[in-house]
C-alpha cells in the first residue's frame, strides 16, 4: 500500500535461540528504527476515534500497554516518522511536529522531559535486564547483553554512559522514602532502575562549566569523581553533602542538585550514598563556605551487599604492645557498655556496623572496673575514630571520668565528642608503629588505656587494653 518491499518486526525477525543474533539485534535496533523511512505502531486493544475520545484518561488509548513497555520507547523516539494504528487498523495519528496527536502522546509518556533516563521511568519489560538493554540506542552505547545479571544490567549501562559522558546529572536520582529502609542503609552512586529518576520532575538539567575540570572515571567497584564536598554536622548519618556539577533550572532560579555521602571506615577517600530520599538543591554562590572544598574521591557504584563490622574487644593480651610507657598487666573488667544493643556481654564483644559510625563522635562508652593495690577504681572510657590522613583513619580513646557514675546516652543520641562531659580533659594521642593510641587516667592513679587495631576481611577489630604504670 505504501510502496515498501521490506518490513522488519522485532517479534518475528529476531532468532532468539541465537545469542549472537540476539545481541546484534539489541545493539542495532535503535539505529534500525532511526534509519527506517517509517515505523508503524500497532496498538492492540485501542479503538478508533469514532469509538472513543483518546484524550480521556479512561480511554483504551491512554491505557495501552504500548506506552509502558520498555522496548517501545525507542520505537517512539528513534524514527523520523511513526504512524499509529488501532486494533482494527484504523489510523490514529502520526509523529508530525506540533500535531495534536503527538501532544497527547507526550502527555501519556512524559517524553517532553529532557532527561532520557526519566523517559524510561515507569516502563516495564518481561526480563529485568531488558530495561537496560532497550536504552542502549537511546544513549548511543554498545554493551553486550548478559541475561541473568538482573539489575546489574542497569548499573552496567550507567557505567558505559559515564565512560562517554561525565554529566553528573546521572547521579541526581532519588528513592521513595518507603523504600529506603534503615537510615543507615548504604546506596551506590548509580541508580538500580530508571524509576529512581521519576522524582526529578519536569525540570531541565543543565551542565555548567566545571570548576573541577577532571573527568569521571569508572572502576569495577567505584566511581572516581571530583566533587564539591560540604561537611555535614547535623544530618544524621551523612558525613558530607556533595554538590553535583550540573544545575536544575526552575523558572528564574538555577540550583545545583546535591547528594549525601558517608565515608567508609578505614578509607579516607571511599564513600557511599546515603539518605537518597532527600531532595536537596543548593545555590552555588551560597556553598563556598563552611570548610567546603573540591576533592577527588571514590564513591561505590553499587550498594554494599554486606556491611563491614567494627568490633571493640576488651583484651588482656598485652604481648603485642610496644609503648614508651612501661605498663604492666592488672586486674580489670568491662562491667557496662553503651549503646547496650551493641554489647554482647557473654562474648565480651562490642559490635557495630561501620555504616553507623560517625567520624569524630564516640562509637561506644565503656565502664571499666580496675582492681589496684590502692583499691577499686571505676573508669569511664569513650572510643571514637579520627582521620589520620585523607586515606586512613585511626581509633582513639578518651577517659571521660574516674567515678562511679556512668555517662548514659540521652535518647540513644550523643553529641560532639568534646561536649560529652564537663570534666573531660584535653585529648593527647600518640601513634605507634602498631597503631596504638592511649590515654592516661590521671597522675594520681597509675593506669592508662591503650588501643590496638586489626583488620580481618569485612571486619575491623579494635582491642582495648588496660595497663598499670
Amino acid at each position: 500500500k505504501h510502496g515498501f518491499n521490506f518490513i522488519w518486526i522485532d517479534t518475528c525477525c529476531i532468532d532468539k535461540s541465537s545469542s549472537t543474533e540476539l545481541s546484534k539485534a539489541i545493539s542495532s535496533m535503535y539505529q534500525w528504527y532511526k534509519d527506517a523511512q517509517v515505523c508503524y505502531a500497532f496498538l492492540a486493544g485501542v479503538g478508533s476515534e469514532a469509538e472513543e475520545d483518546p484524550s480521556e484518561e479512561t480511554s483504551t488509548f491512554q491505557g495501552s500497554r504500548w506506552f509502558t513497555r520498555g522496548w517501545t520507547l525507542q520505537e517512539l523516539i528513534a524514527p523520523r516518522q511513526i504512524e499509529f494504528y488501532g486494533y482494527d487498523w484504523s489510523h490514529l495519528g502520526d509523529k508530525s511536529p506540533g500535531s495534536g496527536f503527538m501532544d497527547l502522546v507526550a502527555n501519556v509518556t512524559h517524553v517532553q522531559v529532557t532527561s532520557r533516563m526519566r523517559w524510561a521511568a515507569g516502563r516495564q519489560t518481561t526480563r529485568v535486564e531488558d530495561i537496560a538493554y532497550c536504552l542502549l540506542g537511546l544513549f548511543d552505547v554498545n554493551m553486550t547483553p548478559q541475561y541473568g545479571e538482573g539489575k546489574k544490567a542497569f548499573i552496567r549501562l550507567q557505567k558505559e554512559i559515564l565512560s562517554q559522558d561525565d554529566d553528573q546529572a546521572l547521579f541526581a536520582w532519588h528513592v521513595n522514602k518507603n523504600d529506603v529502609g534503615s537510615p543507615e542503609t548504604l546506596f551506590g552512586l548509580l541508580a538500580d532502575c530508571p524509576d529512581r529518576f521519576l522524582e526529578i520532575g519536569s525540570t531541565e538539567l543543565v551542565t555548567p562549566k566545571s570548576i573541577g575540570g577532571q573527568p569521571v572515571t569508572v572502576t569495577p567497584r567505584a566511581i572516581n569523581i571530583e566533587l564539591f564536598l560540604i561537611p555535614c554536622h547535623d544530618k544524621g548519618r551523612a558525613d558530607f553533602l556533595a554538590i553535583l556539577d550540573c544545575e536544575i533550572t526552575k523558572t528564574e532560579s538555577r540550583q545545583a542538585p546535591a547528594v549525601y555521602l558517608k565515608r567508609h571506615w578505614g578509607t579516607g577517600d571511599q564513600y557511599s550514598k546515603v539518605l537518597p530520599s532527600e531532595h536537596v538543591y543548593v545555590r552555588r554562590q551560597n556553598s563556598l563556605e563552611g570548610g567546603a572544598s573540591w576533592q577527588r574521591i571514590f564513591v561505590k557504584a553499587e550498594p554494599r551487599s554486606k556491611a563491614a563490622i567494627l568490633r571493640i574487644v576488651p583484651s588482656k593480651d598485652n604481648s603485642g604492645l610496644r609503648s614508651h610507657d612501661e605498663g604492666t598487666a592488672c586486674e580489670w573488667e568491662v562491667i557496662e557498655a553503651k549503646p547496650a544493643i551493641c554489647w554482647g556481654e557473654q562474648a565480651g564483644t562490642f559490635e557495630v556496623e561501620t555504616c553507623k559510625v560517625r567520624f569524630g563522635e564516640p562509637i561506644g562508652f565503656f565502664k571499666i572496673n580496675i582492681i589496684l593495690k590502692e583499691g577499686l577504681v571505676f573508669v569511664e572510657v569513650a572510643v571514637s575514630l579520627k582521620f589520620n590522613s585523607e586515606r586512613s583513619c585511626r581509633s582513639r580513646c578518651q577517659v571521660i571520668s574516674v567515678s562511679q557514675h556512668f555517662l548514659d546516652l540521652q535518647d540513644g543520641k550523643h553529641h560532639g565528642f568534646i561536649q560529652l562531659s564537663a570534666n573531660m580533659r584535653d585529648y593527647h594521642s600518640s601513634e605507634f608503629n602498631n597503631a596504638l593510641s592511649h590515654d592516661r587516667v590521671g597522675d594520681k592513679i597509675p593506669v592508662f588505656i591503650q588501643l590496638t587495631e586489626h583488620h580481618h576481611g569485612q571486619s575491623e577489630t579494635v582491642s582495648l587494653h588496660v595497663l598499670c604504670r
